[in-house]
């Protein structure tokens, strides 16, 4: 009878041990689902934002400066033509806009063999603005009267040809920085278009 006892205890004792790693075994399963299942939430969540953020924040357009023009041809501001285009690139970029860099705007001058001194049309200035892939160019004026630097900029909308700003600021020559601060922001803040450009042009036919 003890042995009997005693066979059956071991018996019910490995039954027993047998059960608790079957338990563990599941337990253990169940905790690599849990974690595979906060994986696969976590990567969706990812997506999810990533997909949002890519739809609600669509590649910027590109904004080409072109040289400014020295209207009156006077010597004392000669130098500012091309000094212009790149002050202003630099506080659109400041202000979160895509200005293209100088390096790239001459590249495409050299392609079309245009000096960077020359005064262009509009058809050769968008096509420039094509081959950088910008959607939008800016040409200005500069002309001193007396110690006042007169800056107007106007941009144009490459796919429609209208003119998208038309800017105008004033300011003494020492403080030319604040003066192309100014215009950089009006262009910033201007997003709509204010009416036709007088000559348009097709710049496919060129």
């Amino acid at each position: 009878m003890n042995e009997t006892a005693g066979a059956t205890t071991g018996i019910s004792i490995t039954n027993h041990e047998g059960d608790r790693d079957r338990e563990r075994v599941s337990v253990e399963k169940m905790a690599r689902k849990r974690r595979l299942f906060r994986r696969v939430l976590v990567a969706a969540a990812i997506a999810a934002v990533a997909a949002g953020v890519s739809a609600q924040a669509p590649p910027r357009p590109r904004i080409l400066v072109m040289p400014f023009d020295n209207v009156t041809r006077q010597a004392s501001i000669f130098w500012l033509g091309e000094a212009a285009a790149v002050l202003l690139a630099d506080d659109l970029n400041g202000l979160g806009a895509a200005a293209i860099a100088r390096e790239e705007r001459r590249g495409a001058f050299e392609r079309l063999q245009v000096p960077a001194t020359a005064i262009l049309s509009d058809a050769t200035v968008i096509r420039i603005a094509q081959i950088v892939g910008a959607s939008e160019v800016v040409t200005g004026t500069l002309q001193l009267e007396g110690e006042t630097l007169i800056v107007r900029a106007r941009g144009i909308a490459i796919e429609t040809g209208r003119i998208s700003h038309d800017v105008t600021e004033r300011g003494p020559v020492p403080q030319m920085f604040a003066t192309f601060d100014r215009v950089a922001r009006q262009i910033h803040l201007s997003g709509t278009d204010i009416g036709d450009l007088g000559d348009r042009v097709d710049a496919d036919r060129l």
